[in-house]
């Protein structure tokens, strides 16, 4: 009994040491950094999304790092002795980011286009939307890892990604406050019920993703929505742009009529920002237009 509790000391004292530690410290910073560079990567998506088609492909993100009482929980569980090699190896988790979104479809466009990227590397996938959970789970996972760049080099660093509708976010956080930790007297009859919302509410997103496919079609609009839009220039002289726009829906939330829309004022410089807030996303597009010989 006294060597069973001197081992339980020795692993405790380890970890606390551990976890307090600069190296440990210093592990938890790359990890902050990775997911700075993630969302990041998300919101430069984000941004183009509501440029291009006038619409956002996700509604929030949530972005979390693992506790050190959980990550030492974790090692535990698995077996693993509380060191920095071991977390970083055997932890996918400890940097984690949840992206929720309005539509399924945006969830695997969003999915597609970020592991797309030269710098990302896809360790694993786990679709719980198409093979959902026993207990109704649905959810897309995906284990990056995604370069940082430190004062004594690049580090690639694993960061968890959980793709959601908002449905699903909803199913999964209502699921969780009722069941965590609690003592449930009939949990199987409680375990059914849920799995039965889980269907329901699949179904529901199957339905408002039917209907945004039927307005798009009716709209005109191609997949994800592409805007009649065509940007030409008046003048392009070294580094600077006059942009005229002309718009046959929509110019910034403000409806217009056919023909052109003179922009007077605005000029981009590259590489040093854009003034003239009214009229910035359309000169970025012309900027981006430019430079892939659009003109």
């Amino acid at each position: 009994m006294k060597e069973n509790l001197k081992e339980i000391y020795t692993q405790r004292t380890d970890s606390c040491d551990m976890a307090n530690s600069v190296e440990f410290t210093a592990l938890m910073n790359q990890y902050k950094c990775a997911i700075m560079e993630v969302e990041t990567k998300l919101n430069v998506l984000d941004a183009e999304f509501s440029l291009n088609y006038d619409r956002n492909p996700f509604e929030s993100i949530e972005t979390r790092l693992k506790s050190p009482a959980s990550i030492m929980e974790k090692l535990k569980r698995k077996g693993l002795e509380p060191t920095l090699e071991n977390i970083e190896e055997h932890l996918f988790d400890v940097a984690g980011i949840r992206v929720v979104c309005a539509f399924q479809e945006d969830i695997y466009k969003l999915a597609e286009l970020l592991t797309g990227q030269d710098d990302i590397r896809l360790l694993r996938t786990k679709d719980y939307i198409q093979n959902p959970k026993e207990n109704g789970y649905r959810s897309l996972h995906l284990i990056l890892e995604i370069p940082i760049f430190l004062a004594d080099g690049k580090r690639y660093m694993k960061v968890e990604v959980q793709f959601r509708t908002i449905a699903m976010d909803f199913w999964a956080s209502v699921d969780h406050r009722l069941r965590y930790k609690k003592e449930i007297d009939d949990e199987g009859e409680i375990q059914r019920k849920l799995k039965r919302c889980a269907t329901i509410i699949s179904q529901l997103d199957q339905e408002m993703q039917d209907i945004r496919n039927m307005i798009e079609k009716s709209n005109g609009k191609d997949g994800v929505g592409k805007e009649q839009e065509d940007f030409r220039f008046s003048c392009f002289t070294g580094r600077e742009i006059m942009v005229y726009y002309r718009a046959e829906t929509r110019c910034h939330n403000e409806e217009v009529g056919n023909g052109d829309k003179e922009i007077t004022g605005i000029r981009a410089h590259a590489g040093a920002g854009i003034k003239g807030d009214p009229v910035q996303g359309i000169v970025c597009s012309a900027i981006r237009r430019v430079g892939q010989g659009l003109f």
